[in-house]
């Protein structure tokens, strides 16, 4: 049993300070009062998103502007 509990356990805390200093800069002064929720997310998206190189902006660009609450169209 306890040789069982050795094997689970992790024997490093490097993912924890990799999270701790992504939320130093995902959290900075002018970002104070985002909520929670939030701050996970945005932590989510930095550690396990993809690559910037293959993040597909159109879609996402075009998801952003045909869907919402607001219609994001300029008003000329």
């Amino acid at each position: 049993m306890i040789i069982e509990i050795a094997l689970v356990l992790r024997k490093s805390s490097a993912n924890c300070e990799r999270g701790f200093s992504t939320v130093k800069h995902i959290k900075t002064d002018w970002r104070g009062t985002m909520k929670t929720d939030t701050l996970g997310e945005l932590l989510l998206i930095t550690m396990d998103g993809p690559d910037i190189d293959k993040y597909e902006t159109a879609s996402a660009l075009h998801k952003w502007w045909t869907t919402g609450v607001r219609s994001r169209r300029l008003q000329f």
